[in-house]
This record gives C-alpha cells, structure tokens and sequence, in this order.
C-alpha cells in the first residue's frame, strides 16, 4: 500500500514538473528526486528505517497532493478528491483499526505498573531488574526517574522483579510485579 502511494505522489510530482515553469520547475524536480532517492538510499543502507525518518517528506507530500487537485478544473477536481479520498480510506482502513487500538505494551501500561510499583515501595530503597523479551525495561527506567524511584544496586535491599508474562504475580495489565519474598527472623 505505502508503495502505491509513494508511487501515486511520484507521479503527480512528475506531471507538475513537467506543467510548470520557473521556480516551481525545480522545485518539483528537488522534490521528485527527493521522493526516488530517499527510499533508494534506505533500501541500501538503513534496512529497516524507523517511520520518523521520513517525516521531512510529509509537507513535500501535501504540496505536490494540493497543488495537483487545485491545478484540475473545478467540475473534474470534486470528484477526484472524493475518488481519491475513498481510495486512500479504502486501502488505509485496517492501519486506521489497528492504530484505534491500545497498545499492551505502550508507555501508559508501563505507568501504571511503576505506579503499582510505587505503592509497594514507599520511599525506601529497592532494587529492580526486568524478565521478558528484550528491551522489556524500556520505557520503564524512565517512567522510574520520572516518578522519583531510583533503584539501587546494593545487597540486602529489597529486590523487585517486573515480568511479562504476569503469571502467579502481582498483575498489572500485561506486565506482572513480582515481589521480594519476606524474611522471618
């Protein structure tokens, strides 16, 4: 899908390159490099680049989008916007379901479990270590400072455990707490 989009923006790009004159000229011909080469240097470098790396496309993208709907005629542009429109709610529909969506694994199921943490402990001092797959503690060492717990690595403290799954443990959410175990005197 983003392939035929990435496509669909390269072509209007070319059709305005080539319908305008002066500056608009090359700036469409920056752009239409932009779009070609950007994925091309990814494909070859980055392997798996993060969303966020092509968020500098995005004004390109709208401008070459508005300025090809406001360049057809008025009794042709109505119905391609709501042609275009369709088919851009048509082939983004299950993106739009699954980003409605909450993540389990997000930064608000984190917080909450550091707030469940946050009880247990009270202002002394604790250890913390992570089991689950990884990069589990990211987001949590965070959420740790932001909260005001600073986990400390000495022995004879408390030792807290977060884990996913939460099985046979304190549950919150997805990720379990597991709690040091009591010492009788």
């Amino acid at each position: 899908v983003s392939l035929i989009f990435l496509g669909i923006i390269i072509l209007l790009t070319l059709v305005r390159f080539f319908n305008e004159k002066n500056f608009k000229k090359v700036f469409y011909f920056a752009n239409l490099c932009m779009l070609i080469l950007m994925p091309i240097m990814w494909i070859k470098y980055g392997k798996r680049p993060s969303e966020y790396y092509f968020l500098v496309m995005y004004p390109i993208i709208h401008l070459v989008i508005i300025d090809s709907i406001l360049s057809i005629k008025y009794s042709i542009k109505y119905g391609f916007i709501t042609i275009f429109l369709c088919l851009f709610a048509f082939l983004n529909w299950n993106s739009v379901i699954s980003s409605l969506k909450p993540n389990l694994y997000g930064l608000k199921a984190k917080e909450n479990t550091v707030l469940e943490l946050k009880k247990r402990v009270g202002n002394e001092a604790f250890n913390i270590s992570f089991d689950g797959p990884p990069n589990t503690d990211t987001g949590f060492r965070y959420l740790l400072r932001y909260h005001g717990m600073i986990s400390v690595d000495k022995p004879g403290i408390r030792h807290f455990e977060i884990r996913i799954p939460n099985e046979g443990l304190v549950p919150v959410g997805i990720y379990g707490i597991k709690l040091p175990e009591v010492k009788n005197n």
